[in-house]
Order: structure tokens, then C-alpha cells, then sequence
């Protein structure tokens, strides 16, 4: 009985093939925007909320009020507040702040130069804030000290290779002035789904005592605790953008297998229905 029933379906499969053509396509393309658009929304959801004490974290704001009118907003603070703020406010447990580092960095015996602006100058805090990982090196004293630095992973084997970075040194030019930083730690690739793209940190003392004190520099980041084909279309089209969302393979591999399983589900179940229809009834109705 069910040999019949599924030559009864592939017949009619074959029988109404751009029938059965269109509901596959239709179907593929409506599970794949299905799920890209869920693969999105998840995806932004999920921003910075791998951190532990995500729900604890804050970021200060700078609101200026002139004749008592907001004039303008800013995302960073001075310096100065976070370390005030811990003295004056018992319920902050820590702080943290960052800084743009925009550095040309160059590893000399190897010859390798890149400009790095996708980093910061921070406070050792910020490793244990912000829930970076050291594959290498003490995350104790890894900033604990001007002239450290610690490197992603992948920021690790662009000047090193495969050697062991730990111990070494990398030259930084930067605001005119030319340091050598030590290496002191690698880290784990920072998360794409955070707002701070980290590629590299040095340790917040290097840039000297007077602009951990400052109140009029306004630069500081401050935190209190088809398918093949179509993918490579998607990720070529999305790598113009400078903030892009990754969208793996596998989504559209799920999609059109799911889309395919569907749409054989939907038209076997009208060729079984129509092959186990008795003939006389339809002869009556005629």
C-alpha cells in the first residue's frame, strides 16, 4: 500500500512539475527571509549581553546644560569622574575607562606595519568589566604599569606569526610621540556583538598621571560594574559596511532544507490524498 501511495506522489511530483517547481521556490525564499530577519533581530538583541554583570554595567554620559537648556550630549566623560565617583559613592563597587588608541603599530624585526584604531588605552579593571579573556599572559598585571599592551588573538598572529608574543615588543607612533610597547597578554577575539570593537589595549598609565586627572578632556569611554551562491552574494555585499552583521552558511542551509522538507510535505500530501481518493466518488460529483 505505501509502495502505491509513493508512485502515486512522485507521479504527480512529475505530473505538475512547474506546479510543484513554484511551491519550492516560494516557500525557500519566504523560510530564508524568515529566517534572516530572525537571525538579525537575535542577533542585535544579543549586543553586550555575554557580559557577566551585563544587568550591572553602566556607561557614564555627558549632559551639558547652558542657561538651562541641554545643548549637547557626549557618550564620553573626563577622566576625572569615575575615580571621583568612587570615592563619594559607596554603591560604586568599580570603574573603568577607555580611550581611543589609534596607533601605528610595527613590529621591527619582522618589518610588519599597520595602522591600529581599534583600540584603547584602558585600566586593568576593564579586563574583568568587560569580560576579556587572557589566552596568555597575567591578567593581573597585564596593564598594571605604563607601556603595556595586550593583543587579540588575531591582532597577535598578524605581527607575530605563530611565535609566542608575550615578552616582546611592538613601536607605536601616535600623537607625534613614539613609544615601545611591551606585550603582556593575548586575548581571546573580542565578540562582534559588543559596541566596542577591541583589537588591542594599553595600559591607561602610559599616557601619564595628568590625564587621569583631568576634567576638561571629554575623549574618555567611562563604564561603571542557492544557497552557497547566495551566501557568498551576502557576505561580499555585506563586507561595504563598516558595522555588519555576519550571517553564516548554515542559515541558508537551514532554510532551504527546511524550505525543501516543506514543500515536499505540502505537495506529497495533496498526491496522497488525491491517490487515495476512491474514483467512483469523484465519478458521481462529475
Amino acid at each position: 500500500m505505501f509502495t502505491n501511495y509513493l508512485k502515486a506522489y512522485v507521479r504527480n511530483l512529475w505530473r505538475n512539475r512547474a506546479y510543484t517547481f513554484l511551491n519550492i521556490i516560494g516557500l525557500s525564499v519566504g523560510i530564508t527571509c524568515c529566517l534572516l530577519i530572525f537571525h538579525y533581530v537575535a542577533y542585535e538583541r544579543s549586543y553586550d549581553r555575554f557580559q557577566q554583570n551585563a544587568g550591572r554595567i553602566v556607561r557614564l554620559r555627558l549632559d551639558d546644560y547652558q542657561e538651562g537648556r541641554l545643548a549637547w550630549q557626549s557618550a564620553t566623560v573626563y577622566p576625572a569622574i569615575a575615580p571621583t565617583m568612587r570615592q563619594e559613592f559607596p554603591e560604586v563597587e568599580q570603574y573603568g575607562r577607555l580611550i581611543d588608541a589609534n596607533i601605528l603599530m610595527t613590529n621591527i624585526e619582522r618589518n610588519i606595519k599597520f595602522n591600529e584604531n581599534k583600540g584603547y588605552y584602558a585600566d586593568p579593571s576593564m579586563l574583568e568589566m568587560l569580560d576579556i579573556h587572557l589566552l596568555e599572559g597575567d591578567p593581573r598585571t597585564a596593564l598594571d604599569g605604563p607601556d603595556k599592551i595586550i593583543l587579540s588573538a588575531t591582532t597577535a598572529r598578524k605581527y607575530f606569526g605563530n611565535e609566542d608574543p608575550v615578552g616582546k615588543h611592538l613601536k607605536g607612533l601616535e600623537r607625534g610621540a613614539t613609544e615601545y610597547y611591551q606585550v603582556t597578554g593575548v586575548f581571546r577575539d573580542y565578540p562582534s556583538n559588543s559596541h566596542l570593537i577591541i583589537n588591542h589595549l594599553v595600559s591607561y598609565s602610559t599616557l601619564g598621571k595628568i590625564t587621569r586627572t583631568l576634567w576638561h578632556d571629554t575623549t574618555n569611554v567611562t563604564e561603571v560594574i542557492a544557497i552557497p551562491v547566495t551566501w557568498i552574494v551576502m557576505h561580499s555585499w555585506l563586507e561595504d559596511f563598516a558595522y555588519r552583521i555576519p550571517i553564516e552558511w548554515w542559515v541558508f542551509l537551514a532554510g532551504g532544507m527546511a524550505a525543501l522538507l516543506i514543500a515536499l510535505a505540502t505537495v506529497g500530501f495533496q498526491a496522497l490524498r488525491a491517490a487515495s481518493a476512491n474514483p467512483i466518488k469523484s465519478l458521481r460529483s462529475e
